[in-house]
């Protein structure tokens, strides 16, 4: 029924927006870790600030086209129930 696949649909947009905003956390702390490693490496300490802020655009762009596409899916299904009523 309608309803059992509007349901369903939520649950697994829910599911999807928690483990994007889960593996972004990770992904961040991955970095904030590899950089502060750089810092302390007289070799590379120069360039450890830039290559942090062109990692975090490039991980923020993408995980802003993530969310945007879990809203946009969750219009679908928003569509689908208006559907219904």
């Amino acid at each position: 029924s309608q309803e059992i696949i509007s349901g369903t649909l939520d649950l697994l947009l829910k599911a999807y927006e928690h483990s994007v905003n889960s593996v972004e956390k990770t992904h961040k702390s991955i970095v904030d870790t590899t950089n502060t490693t750089l810092e302390k490496v007289p070799v590379v300490k120069g360039i450890s600030k830039p290559l942090s802020k062109t990692h975090k655009d490039i991980i923020d762009t993408i995980y802003y086209s993530l969310k945007k596409g879990g809203k946009l899916a969750q219009k679908g299904a928003d569509l689908i129930r208006q559907r219904k009523e």
